[in-house]
């Protein structure tokens, strides 16, 4: 079954964006906003941080980025590093992607759902 899921999470990787209203700068501009109002906890300071670093860029969006956030999703699902079997937001994940890739979130919305699924990567890297 967790192969299967895996699989999943990498079928559904291949995100593509759109030249019009999905740009990395609208996203970029939304992971900024999502920093102060969805980002919680004793993780903020570093996640603020490594997009601090990068001034605000996606860190996991983008076909730039679809090895990494593939190693990444591995790991999340590898027992040898998640022992205990914690979610680290892994149904936010799944959710986000199925919904981006499947069409059913608005253009308009769509720049502020990828800036969401990147900083639920991050913070579940950072965990």
């Amino acid at each position: 079954m967790r192969r299967l899921t895996l699989l999943l999470f990498i079928g559904l990787f291949h995100i593509s964006l759109y030249a019009d209203a999905l740009t990395i700068e609208n996203i970029s501009a939304n992971i900024q906003k999502g920093l102060q109002t969805r980002i919680k906890g004793q993780n903020k300071p570093i996640i603020q941080n490594i997009y601090a670093q990068t001034g605000n860029k996606p860190l996991w969006i983008g076909s730039q980025n679809k090895t990494k956030t593939s190693h990444l999703i591995q790991a999340l699902n590898d027992p040898l590093f998640n022992y205990k079997n914690k979610s680290f937001d892994q149904t936010s994940i799944k959710n986000l992607f199925y919904q981006l890739d499947n069409g059913e979130i608005s253009q308009s919305k769509q720049a502020a759902a990828y800036a969401n699924l990147d900083l639920v990567l991050t913070s579940s890297m950072v965990r």
